[in-house]
């Protein structure tokens, strides 16, 4: 069943291990990935410097799910998803940015 899948479409590649890293500290966030589509990808009702943590933890993510967990269950996934969130806004505020507090 497996060969028939891959013969209609393409045998699954590893990916690229240079952008799997998870260190925040040695790993700027990665580039991002160009959209085929015209989905908008800010948060509009988050200032500009919520935008920025919130892309650099969504890149994050996206590596943690292609290279160690591609099917997380919802708990492990949430808590994965909180931890990318924080390693964000610390390398964000490393760096000297400002973010405004909570309300």
């Amino acid at each position: 069943m497996l060969q028939a899948h891959y013969a209609r479409n393409r045998t699954p590649k590893a990916p690229n291990p240079s952008r799997i890293r998870r260190t925040p500290a040695a790993n700027p966030p990665p580039p991002p990935i160009p959209r085929s589509d015209n989905t908008p990808r800010t948060y509009t009702s988050h200032p500009e410097q919520w935008q920025q943590v919130i892309s650099h933890a969504k890149r994050t993510f996206r590596a943690y799910i292609a290279g160690q967990d591609g099917f997380p269950d919802a708990v492990q996934g949430v808590e994965e998803a909180r931890e990318c969130l924080e390693d964000a806004l610390a390398v964000h505020l490393e760096e000297g940015g400002t973010v405004e507090p909570s309300k």
